[in-house]
């Protein structure tokens, strides 16, 4: 069995941040000891390439549990105030990465490139003898031993007196996130919240997008949980077909697969939701229904057909127009749609509504909801109360933030915090921090 200091599972975000941070401090500190980073895909950081379409969008100038959802959300509002966006960059400066925020605040390396991230990250680590990565090396076990713990692996077995979960989720099992760690926690008698998937389109009942697949528009999309509006966002609508999508979907995405797996949305036990999708967000229904009677007195020569060019995408406003019932035919002159006609689509562009037909796939989800419950961990320190030395950090633990760099926030602010810890523990272990290679 060989001897290491600190082990840290997952070669991640948040592991090698980890790395990155608790090589510095233990330099700090004066204390010999070294971070072995065990990775079970052949290579690191894959899913950080993949981030923010490629651009990675790494942090966001707002910040706080707010902006969370998850059992640790708001332990965790303290620990995100403290490192905010301002706290992050200066990090990855010191790292030689340069970044800056865009209109809405969402913090991307000044050269919109994911891999200059992750470049970045591997020049520092390349330069730290204290941080070994062994790729390719799948953790399998972790167990108590006198005070250490062994972590056993596929090539055999070590000695740590840390452990750091920072395994990841489920969600792009393409890119190695397979939810095997969360297998190792339950192992250990640690409590696992259900994961499901976030941050995804939405699968919708019926076969109503199938001609309306690659139109792009502006609406508020509401998620409608037992009558009563629960969650509405603003943005672009994106139709595949057969799911919803674009960013404005994917923030509901998150209570909608909640809704499949624990039966809630929002926390809130419910029994049936849908999508509402408000095609004319800036207007009244009253005011749609002037400006449809308006083109309907005013426009001269027009089909049924022809009298959405103009308003809506044509496909768009066929469909709507066929799904609401109107008998008049699509080749009719427009003049012939009557008051109540028009009313009653006003009031469909502005709630045209869908059922979702179950979970989102994991293949198309960008974020882990759930994992290791709040109530196994320290909130200062992301410590696993059953289990002294041991800590869990980034899309572990049972938090996830909206879109627009928040989980990738959590995941650097995770890993300072627990960094802080170790460290913290180790100078009291180790010496009071005077290297000693009879602990290393």
């Amino acid at each position: 069995m060989k001897k290491i200091n600190i082990a840290v599972i997952g070669g991640g975000a948040s592991g090698l941040f980890y790395a990155m941070t608790a090589a510095d401090l233990l330099k700090k500190e004066r204390i010999n000891a070294q971070i072995t980073v065990f990775e079970k895909e052949n290579r690191i950081g894959r899913k950080l390439l993949a981030t923010g379409n490629g651009k990675c969008n790494l942090s966001n100038e707002k910040s706080g549990g707010a902006f969370y959802s998850g059992s640790f959300a708001q332990c965790a509002d303290t620990l995100l105030q403290k490192y905010n966006a301002q706290n992050i960059a200066g990090k990855f400066k010191r790292y030689g990465l340069y970044c800056t925020p865009d209109s809405e605040g969402r913090i991307y390396p000044y050269s919109r490139q994911a891999s200059a991230v992750l470049d970045c990250m591997l020049i520092k680590l390349e330069g730290e003898k204290s941080v070994v990565v062994k790729c390719g090396e799948a953790v399998n076990r972790v167990k108590a031993e006198n005070g250490d713990y062994a972590v056993v692996t596929d090539s055999g077995e070590y000695r740590s007196d840390y452990v750091i979960m920072a395994f990841g989720g489920m969600a792009t099992p393409s890119l190695g996130s397979d939810g095997s760690g969360f297998g190792l926690l339950r192992s250990m008698g640690i409590t696992v919240n259900k994961p499901f998937p976030s941050l995804c389109p939405v699968y919708v009942q019926g076969k109503r997008l199938k001609n309306l697949k690659g139109i792009r528009c502006k609406c508020a999309a509401s998620l409608i949980a037992d009558g009563d509006m629960l969650k509405t966002e603003y943005g672009e609508l994106q139709i595949t077909e057969n799911a919803l999508s674009g960013i404005c979907i994917f923030q509901l995405s998150r209570y909608i697969n909640e809704f499949f797996a624990l039966g809630t949305a929002d926390g809130k036990k419910v029994a049936k939701i849908l999508i509402d999708i408000d095609l004319f967000p800036d207007m009244a229904e009253g005011e749609l229904f002037e400006l449809l009677k308006w083109r309907r007195d005013n426009i001269e020569k027009i089909t049924v057909e022809q009298y959405f060019i103009g308003l809506v995408n044509k496909r768009l406003g066929i469909a709507i127009y066929k799904e609401s019932g109107f008998e008049v035919p699509l080749d009719s002159d427009a003049k012939t749609l009557d008051n109540d006609d028009l009313l009653n689509l006003a009031h469909c562009l502005k709630s045209w509504r869908f059922t979702p037909a179950g979970p989102s796939k994991w293949d198309n989800a960008q974020v882990t909801a759930g994992g290791i419950s709040a109530h196994e961990l320290d909130r200062n320190t992301l410590e696993i109360k059953k289990y002294p030395n041991v800590y869990c950090i980034g899309e572990a633990v049972d938090i996830d933030g909206i879109c627009g760099g928040y989980n990738l926030h959590w995941a650097w602010t995770s890993a300072l915090v627990c960094a802080g810890a170790t460290v913290r523990s180790a100078k009291k272990r180790f010496n009071g921090g005077i290297a000693n290679d009879k602990n290393t």
